[in-house]
């Protein structure tokens, strides 16, 4: 969902987001927003909220790898669907 279509249509957004700090390091963001209208459909305001999610990105990765890798056989998964 684009935020286009959230001002003129109204239709919340929601998205996980990579972003890159002024550093140079990788992170993520989790976005979330909506347009407020009037009562004539208007759109008066966009309001939302963002939260860091590094780690739980970081952790997803890690149960992932977990997940497909056998570290006493030294053996990898691949799924039929990559």
């Amino acid at each position: 969902m684009s935020l286009k279509q959230t001002r003129t249509f109204g239709i919340p957004y929601e998205l996980e987001q990579k972003t890159v700090s002024k550093d140079g390091s990788n992170g993520w963001m989790w976005v979330r927003g909506e347009a407020v209208k009037d009562s004539n459909g208007n759109t008066t305001v966009l309001w939302g909220v963002a939260q860091d999610i590094k780690e739980r990105k970081k952790v997803e990765s890690e149960l992932m790898y977990l997940g497909y890798h056998d570290h006493l056989m030294g053996w990898q998964w691949i799924p039929e669907w990559t």
